[in-house]
């Protein structure tokens, strides 16, 4: 019986012992996705600006580095959209930025007349 008391004892303790990486490990926590682009504060310097001039956006295509920004001026008449609605969307009269984080082509539009452009992010 002692020795069925001192294996059930030795058993048990090694079962609640947690292996280094094993099932009992605590998970690893995975780093925050990085979003596309998004809209942040205006800083002192920016890479490109884009703005509103004769019914069309002024330059219609800016090229970018990864984490550069974008400086959008829209007029009372104009907007700016992302056709992903998602990444960004600069309402009629604003002065608004955009970090564009990762390479890729972007296009945007004017909600009202539908002109458009492109913001292309390139290593």
């Amino acid at each position: 019986m002692t020795r069925s008391l001192a294996l059930l004892t030795m058993l048990a303790a090694c079962g609640s012992d947690p292996a280094p990486g094993g099932a009992d490990a605590a998970p690893a926590a995975d780093a925050a996705p990085v979003a596309a682009a998004e809209e942040i504060n205006c800083p002192a310097t920016v890479a490109a600006d884009v703005g509103v001039a004769a019914g069309q956006y002024d330059p219609s295509a800016v090229t970018v580095a990864p984490g550069e920004v974008v400086r959008f001026t829209t007029s009372v008449e104009h907007s700016a959209r992302a056709v992903d609605a998602t990444l960004f969307d600069i309402p009629f009269g604003v002065t608004a930025c955009v970090r564009f984080n990762q390479v890729g082509t972007y296009g945007f539009y004017c909600t009202a007349h539908g002109f458009t452009g492109t913001v292309t992010v390139a290593e």
